[in-house]
């Protein structure tokens, strides 16, 4: 009998798998009260929208309890999870601060059948072999960083500054929302463009 290896499948959690800017925008707004929109965000420090936000606000805010009983899974996200979890081997890869690396492996563990790399902030992501696989992130700067053979950077329906300029490469691609990842992927799996 033979088995059909599965894919490697690498991927960022905050706004890739979670919808964290959401709770992070919320909790600004609540804390300098203000009405901003996730939508209109810019930047990954948030201060497109809050310019007042401390050093090191944002990374306590990524760690508090509060984001993490506030930040919820990406819908499209757990969709694409449950009809496609058996044909993947699935790793997430997300920076953080020591608290928060174990406060989202603690959640993510909870709720999917996954392995978990943890990397602090000052760490590049190419430290993860991801040779053969297929890597999704939000930030596209870390794309170049990645052995990956499949690299795509997912914009969650909207452009910013770290996702509007993807590098050139053959095998970076760019996703509106995870209904197109599940496109790209499934592409990729039927043309066998990953072995």
């Amino acid at each position: 009998m033979c088995f059909k290896k599965k894919t490697k499948l690498f991927l960022d959690v905050d706004d890739t798998v979670f919808m964290s800017s959401e709770v992070v925008v919320d909790i600004l707004n609540k804390r300098y009260k203000k009405n901003e929109d996730v939508n209109d965000m810019w930047d990954y420090s948030y201060r497109s929208l809050f310019p007042e936000t401390g050093e090191g606000e944002v990374d306590e805010i990524f760690s508090s309890k509060e984001f993490f009983e506030n930040v919820k899974v990406n819908p499209d996200f757990e969709e694409w999870y449950k009809k496609n979890k058996r044909k993947y081997d699935i790793t997430f890869v997300t920076k953080g601060t020591e608290e928060n690396l174990k406060r989202k492996e603690s959640y993510l563990s909870k709720l999917f059948d996954a392995k978990f790399v943890g990397i602090p902030y000052h760490v590049s992501k190419g430290i993860v072999d991801m040779k053969g696989g297929v890597y999704v992130d939000d930030i596209c700067e870390y794309m170049c960083d990645s052995n990956a053979k499949l690299k795509i950077v997912l914009t969650n329906k909207r452009y910013t500054k770290y996702n509007k300029d993807v590098p050139s490469a053959d095998n970076i691609l760019v996703a509106f929302d995870w209904k197109e990842i599940g496109e790209i992927l499934d592409y990729y799996e039927n043309n066998h463009l990953l072995r």
